[in-house]
Order: C-alpha cells, then structure tokens, then sequence
C-alpha cells in the first residue's frame, strides 16, 4: 500500500505595516486550516518566480486593494515555522 505524501507548504512572506504607532491587522475566518479566528498580518505563499516582497505586494493588492512597490519595504529577516508536521520559512 502507497503512503499519499502532502507536499510542504510553500515558502511565506508577510509584511508588517504601521504608521507611528498603530500596525494594520486582520481577523482571519473561521475556515483557514492554519490560525483560524485569529488576529493576523498580511500574506501568504511566495509563488515560482517571485521574490518575498513580491508576495507581500501582491497579497496586499488582493486582500485590501492596497498598492505597496517592493521597494518600499524593509526586509526584516526570515523565520521558520512548524506547523503540525509541516515546517517552513516565512519572510518578513
């Protein structure tokens, strides 16, 4: 009998955005399988091709209609994140 493999989840990117002193957040739904009915910033998965702060760029553009240029931002550094059996970089 086969063992059915889940790819690992891709590689992230998230950007942090705050004005003085307050950050922008967002409550995800109830639905997400990662982090539901909590508090969160802005991203999601680096697709092929892309740099991290392309990612946040355009995760921004569909989630908010938020126009950010990449080089706007400051790279913060990466982590890894294990979720469940799952283990990934997230870039900030």
């Amino acid at each position: 009998m086969e063992e059915s493999v889940t790819p690992p989840a891709p590689d992230g990117a998230s950007v942090i955005l705050y004005t003085q002193d307050k950050v922008l957040l967002y409550k995800r739904d109830s639905r997400p399988k990662i982090f539901p009915n909590r508090w969160a910033i802005f991203g999601g998965g680096i697709e092929a091709g892309e740099s991290p702060q392309e990612t946040v760029c355009r995760e921004l553009h569909a989630e908010v209609g938020y126009l950010l240029l990449p080089q706007d931002l400051e790279y913060l550094g990466k982590f890894k994140v294990l979720v469940g059996y799952y283990q990934y970089t997230v870039h900030y």
